[in-house]
């Protein structure tokens, strides 16, 4: 939802294919946010996610997932992510 705050992001958008999986509750957000309209030419059909990777910028998919509510921060204070 906050991409299009970062520093850069057009440019990282312009170089790198990238997924997007929003956090609880935030899915009909992600997909309308300012950054999401602007690249919505460039959205993958989820089907097509294993191929991102290979795909030339600018590509994204967003990916539904088993969502987590706790904030990243959480996780890695936990010693739950690596």
């Amino acid at each position: 939802m906050s991409f299009h705050r970062w520093r850069g992001w057009r440019s990282i958008a312009a170089n790198v294919p990238f997924a997007v999986i929003p956090r609880p509750g935030a899915t009909l957000a992600a997909v309308s946010a300012p950054a999401a309209n602007m690249l919505a030419a460039y959205r993958v059909p989820t089907a097509m996610a294993r191929d991102l990777a290979t795909m030339a910028p600018p590509a994204w998919v967003l990916l539904p997932a088993a969502l987590d509510p706790r904030s990243a921060t959480t996780i890695r204070s936990r010693g739950l992510w690596p």
